[in-house]
């Protein structure tokens, strides 16, 4: 893509991600490495909302692994956000994804369900609108990572991200598990990469350390970036973020 899309510069989304109940954040999508940041995903949601910020990026990591669910908090949220949430995280079927979507969810985010069939993207996409589906790619050097990031495949991330677009796919939220919670830097050349593999918005994740990470994730022409352990440690704070992208 040579342009921001269908948004007029780089949308900036904080993260909140479930585990057990609480707000955390993994080191490269390492289950058992996360960092507690609090124990109210609603007190976080407010806090995201009252700096400024109009999208929040909600996974809920526990359905994502495989194990429990996240469900009912997730559910709160939405009755109580005055922000648009993005939701991921264990979505495994057109029903639930539906579901999601009647409770307010802006964008709904399909992973390994949408690797393992892609025809479930065109199919909720039939369903709700292209728009409000979102396939993540998570992906270790070229390769695609499923279950929560835990089980690794032979497939090409670029040449999946082309067939998600043919399936309808309104967005693609492109994460580094390499870089995940490093606050090492961003993969630059796989989101330039991505970004001119396909035409539809890519949404970049992981590695976010600093100020100048996400001017450089900015000139590769990503629509959005979302970040985690940088806004939450304090590496630079949400309005010096959102005073970065009004130029």
């Amino acid at each position: 893509m040579d342009s921001f899309g269908q948004y007029d510069r780089m949308q900036v989304i904080p993260a909140i991600d479930l585990q057990n109940g609480r707000c955390v954040r993994l080191f490269k999508g390492i289950q058992d490495q996360s960092t507690i940041y609090s124990d109210d995903p609603l007190k976080m949601l407010f806090y995201w909302e009252d700096l400024g910020a109009d999208f929040i990026h909600i996974v809920d990591l526990d359905a994502a692994f495989g194990a429990k669910d996240n469900r009912s908090i997730i559910k709160r949220m939405l009755k109580v956000a005055t922000a648009r949430l993005e939701v991921g995280g264990g979505i495994r079927t057109v029903e639930t994804a539906c579901e999601l979507y009647s409770l307010g969810v802006e964008r709904v985010i399909l992973g390994t369900a949408a690797v393992k069939d892609a025809s479930i993207v065109s199919a909720l996409a039939g369903e709700i609108g292209s728009r409000h589906v979102m396939v993540a790619l998570d992906y270790w050097g070229d390769k695609v990572l499923i279950k929560g990031w835990k089980t690794s495949t032979n497939l090409n991330v670029y040449q999946v991200g082309k067939v998600m677009e043919q399936q309808k796919a309104g967005s693609i939220l492109f994460s580094s598990a390499k870089d995940d919670g490093t606050l090492g830097g961003p993969d630059i050349q796989s989101i330039q990469r991505m970004t001119k593999t396909v035409n539809i918005p890519i949404f970049a994740a992981g590695g976010i350390g600093s100020l100048e990470d996400i001017e450089k994730v900015a000139k590769t022409r990503a629509a959005g970036l979302v970040i985690g352990r940088a806004l939450y440690e304090k590496k630079f704070s949400f309005s010096d973020v959102l005073s970065l992208i009004q130029f």
